[in-house]
């Protein structure tokens, strides 16, 4: 495994190892981080029996994670990684522009966020800041973030019946989903959302309605009529 350096303004070298599905981007990534010196840049293959024990036996100050490795691996490895004491910091390069991906990532342990269109200088930055024990979240995502909020706000949450339970638009139509009898699975595929985030979702959901699962969730809403009227079934009669 080839390493490489790059200088930042950090005091002493930062060891940073790249985990990503394609070989290609690995090597090109490192190139690009290695033309200065003053970071010393690994790769390795998200494929490897245990990536976990691998990056650990370098004793990386940052891993830099492909969001996109299939299966959620990214936060199943993000979550691994921050449960380790003293673990390294974990940067996720991701093409995500949902308010919920990023709290997935973020809720997984990961300390920084850089989409993979973003500038090398953007990347340095977040590596630099991360190494330093602080968090980094690209200018786009940041947008997306407060843009998405915003949104919600304008939109105004959603009261139960008694005035106590509040429901997101997205926690209702999680519910909604959950009604026509989808799995969370079929929920996130159909959202577009990653399984991580529809499960938190439910979670919430059923808190919030002092509920016992999610299907009790589903009867509560439409008893105290937050899902709007029911769905024409097509049929005149019984």
């Amino acid at each position: 495994m080839r390493e490489k350096t790059v200088k930042t303004g950090v005091a002493r070298p930062i060891r940073v190892k790249i985990v990503h599905q394609n070989r290609i981007f690995r090597e090109c990534l490192a190139a690009v981080l290695a033309e200065d010196g003053g970071i010393v840049v690994g790769e390795i293959d998200h494929a490897e029996p245990d990536v976990v024990a691998a990056i650990a036996s370098e004793h990386p100050q940052v891993v830099l994670i492909d969001r996109n490795l299939p299966e959620e691996f990214a936060l199943e490895l993000t979550r691994q990684i921050h449960d380790q004491p003293s673990g390294p910091g974990v940067v996720l390069l991701t093409h995500a522009s949902t308010q919920e991906d990023l709290v997935d990532c973020f809720t997984a342990g990961a300390h920084g966020c850089v989409e993979e269109d973003a500038s090398v200088q953007d990347l340095r930055e977040a590596i630099e800041k991360v190494a330093l024990g602080g968090i980094f979240c690209s200018h786009g995502l940041v947008h997306t973030m407060f843009h998405r909020v915003a949104q919600q706000a304008r939109e105004g949450n959603h009261r139960a019946g008694n005035g106590e339970a509040l429901l997101t638009p997205r926690e209702l139509e999680i519910v909604r989903l959950i009604g026509d009898h989808l799995s969370n699975k079929q929920i996130a595929r159909k959202l577009s959302v990653s399984l991580y985030t529809v499960k938190n979702h439910v979670h919430n959901v059923v808190e919030k309605l002092n509920v016992s699962g999610r299907y009790e969730a589903v009867d509560y809403a439409r008893k105290h009529r937050m899902l709007g009227p029911p769905k024409s079934s097509g049929h005149s009669g019984h």
